[in-house]
């Protein structure tokens, strides 16, 4: 992928986040992003734009996945984390 195929993506993530990257920043995303196609890096800014609240890392836009796991707990668990509450 070309720097101006790379500027794409970026313009994506800076509308959808309201922010700016850093010279610094751009050269480091594009240093660790440039051997992925055009269509993927894409397809992957798209993706995280509606899942990710946040501005996606490196590791997310390469691997396209969150930091963030949902947690599934069972009300049992639940009860007992509330039973434990007062500190005993």
């Amino acid at each position: 992928m070309d720097k101006s195929e790379f500027m794409e993506g970026v313009h994506l993530l800076q509308n959808a986040y309201g922010r700016k990257l850093t010279t610094e920043q751009l050269k480091l995303y594009y240093d660790n992003l440039k051997d992925l196609e055009k269509d993927v890096l894409i397809k992957n800014i798209k993706e995280q734009i509606k899942i990710n609240p946040f501005i996606p890392t490196i590791a997310n836009l390469r691997n396209n996945h969150t930091n963030f796991e949902e947690r599934k707990y069972t009300e049992e668990f639940l009860n007992q984390f509330y039973a434990n509450k007062g500190g005993k």
